[in-house]
């Protein structure tokens, strides 16, 4: 398994990202990028999926 990317809830640190931050999706540059969101009862799921072309991995080989 590899961590592609991580979801930080919303208004959960304030510190960081400001008061009444919105959700967060932090992607590491993996074969794709993702967009997560949540809903009333902080339940996170998956909006988006989609192909990151300049990563390694998914390049055509020469």
């Amino acid at each position: 398994m590899v961590l592609a990317a991580i979801y930080i809830h919303q208004n959960s640190l304030p510190y960081i990202f400001g008061e009444n931050h919105n959700g967060l999706t932090i992607n590491f540059g993996g074969k794709f990028f993702y967009k997560l969101e949540e809903n009333s009862n902080y339940d996170v799921f998956l909006k988006e999926k989609k192909e990151n072309i300049k990563c390694f991995s998914t390049r055509q080989k020469i």
